[in-house]
């Protein structure tokens, strides 16, 4: 991004969305639903805004861990660790394996 793109997005995050969700407080405990409804839709757009730009700049971060289900015919349960550091369930004929990518270690 250059500066100036840069710029703008800094200042509606850091800068208008907590104006606006502070005005937003506020005007719904005044009453005035005029005010409610602007400071509310500019609200949601300031996050939606803030969710695409979080996306796009943690685009690499995972967040939620791999699941892989396999049936087995064993009956039992236990709870322990993966070779690749996962933890693993098992119940009735069920093994579960939570398990996160490890980022690589580049030179």
């Amino acid at each position: 991004m250059n500066r100036l793109l840069r710029a703008i997005v800094k200042i509606f995050l850091v800068v208008l969305q907590p104006i606006t969700a502070l005005a937003f407080v506020i005007a719904s405990f005044t009453g005035s639903e005029t005010a409610v409804v602007v400071t509310g839709v500019l609200v949601v757009t300031y996050n939606i805004a803030s969710a695409i730009v979080l996306y796009a700049l943690l685009g690499g971060i995972t967040i939620l861990p791999n699941v892989k289900i396999e049936k087995i015919p064993q009956f039992g349960l236990s709870i322990g660790l993966t070779e690749g550091g996962g933890i693993a369930l098992l119940i009735p004929f069920l093994y579960i394996e939570f398990s996160y990518k490890t980022p690589s270690a580049s030179n």
